[in-house]
């Protein structure tokens, strides 16, 4: 019989696999406007400014 995975080997897998994710994402211009576009849309929604920005085509 096999035996369990290790939890926290796969944990640190898991994060390190977001982390590099998240450092390629931000590395391209393109992908961090759009992450910033998200960012400022999540933080309106959270405020309820449904305004977008300045009205912008990308919210900004």
């Amino acid at each position: 019989m096999d035996s369990p995975p290790d939890i926290d080997a796969l944990a640190r897998r898991y994060l390190d696999l977001w982390d590099r994710q998240a450092a390629h994402l931000a590395s391209a211009p393109a992908s961090a406007a759009l992450l910033a576009a998200l960012a400022r849309r999540s933080g309106d929604a959270a405020t309820g400014d449904e305004s977008g920005g300045d009205g912008g085509e990308d919210g900004a």
